[in-house]
């Protein structure tokens, strides 16, 4: 087990984190084989199959391996949460064979990890029809006739991600720092994908891009040096591009193995980047575009390109205050005419409303002010 300091033998009422956090997908159902089966068994009553058995039970023992480190690690226990459908359950049941009574902490049914609700009995050439639908709408957004849209499932998922938060802090799942805890959550495929989504604050258009787990393929979060959790450290590069993880969303769970959690937001300078349409790497930078785009935007709509709408709205930008636009700008129409060059009167008006109502900087606002005025005469 790791503290949030990561150093062992610390008091047990220390929080200490999970080493790792593995999302497991159920095994292969018996809808999965043939949907015709929504049509008369409820979702969450379809069994595994045969197969579906086989695979968890061969997933128990890759994952005991894998938190064993092959046997070089003896000091370890899982926790284990459970969708409560039929197919995740017996998936526990037959994973759970591959850990004996003493590595088994506990296990809790979690109605909110469970598979998205599509409806009730599902028609087949309807739902068909509605899949396809969906992909036209986007995966995230598109609500089941009388289900759930992708997006409910992250607001579930994303409430059952406070309550785990909660179980670590308090130090519910776990009474010993000095064991390895694993919590092992057994779920579906898009209850996985939102998951981490939520985790790894991934946007709806890196959701859409995401591929369905394998039945029984499980995602290994486990804890780097830095605190975050990084899915790098079991997987391939290989295997996140198959999983549908960009170049940049890679990079970043390898930087997650090492890097500091604080610092994140500076290293991730691809993920502002997915909002801005540039970075802007100081406040002369703002300022400059926030002057082109304004000034443009007076011109075009206010002064029909007149010297006097630079004047008027480089003012009413260094003022940052709103109720001091129309005064400014009404100022600038009594003192100004058409194409004409701006007189000492209006830049002394200037001034004067620029001094009333800058706040902070007025003498740097005022020197650029100039400067820009210079370049129109």
């Amino acid at each position: 087990m790791q503290e949030n300091n990561h150093s062992n033998g610390q008091s047990a009422k220390q929080k200490v984190l999970p080493k790792r956090i593995i999302l497991v997908r159920h095994g292969e159902s018996e809808g999965n084989l043939d949907t015709s089966a929504y049509t008369k068994i409820p979702d969450y009553k379809i069994p595994l199959t045969e197969e579906g058995r086989a695979q968890a039970r061969l997933a128990g023992s890759h994952l005991r391996e894998l938190i064993s480190g092959h046997g070089s690690c003896s000091d370890w226990r899982v926790y284990f949460y459970v969708s409560p459908y039929e197919r995740t359950r017996s998936t526990l049941r037959e994973i759970g064979k591959s850990f004996s009574r003493k590595r088994v902490i506990g296990v809790r049914e979690e109605c909110r990890i469970r598979e998205q609700d599509f409806g009730n009995f599902q028609v087949e050439e309807r739902m068909k029809a509605i899949k396809e639908t969906r992909e036209k709408f986007g995966r995230f957004f598109y609500r089941f006739p009388e289900g759930e849209s992708a997006a409910d499932v992250f607001d579930r998922v994303s409430s059952f991600l406070e309550s785990l938060w909660r179980d670590i802090d308090l130090n519910r799942l776990h009474k010993d720092p000095s064991q390895d805890l694993n919590l092992i959550i057994i779920s579906h495929g898009l209850a996985s994908r939102v998951f981490l989504m939520k985790w790894y604050k991934w946007t709806v258009d890196q959701f859409e891009r995401l591929n369905n787990p394998e039945n029984c393929e499980f995602r290994v979060m486990e804890l780097g040096q830095g605190g975050d959790y990084s899915l790098a450290v079991n997987h391939t590069d290989e295997e996140m591009l198959e999983w549908g993880l960009s170049p940049d969303m890679i990079e970043d769970q390898k930087w997650r193995i090492n890097g500091n959690k604080a610092d994140w937001n500076n290293h991730c300078t691809w993920y502002l980047r997915s909002f801005f349409d540039y970075e802007l790497d100081s406040e002369n930078d703002v300022e400059i575009a926030v002057i082109s785009s304004t000034v443009s935007f007076m011109q075009t709509n206010f002064f029909g390109g007149q010297s006097s709408s630079r004047i008027a709205y480089l003012t009413c930008t260094f003022n940052r205050l709103p109720s001091s636009m129309g005064c400014v700008a009404l100022s600038v129409m009594e003192l100004d005419t058409p194409n004409a060059a701006p007189g000492e009167e209006l830049v002394a008006k200037a001034e004067k409303d620029l001094i009333h109502f800058v706040s902070y900087g007025s003498k740097k606002a005022f020197g650029c002010f100039i400067d820009l005025i210079s370049q129109e005469e």
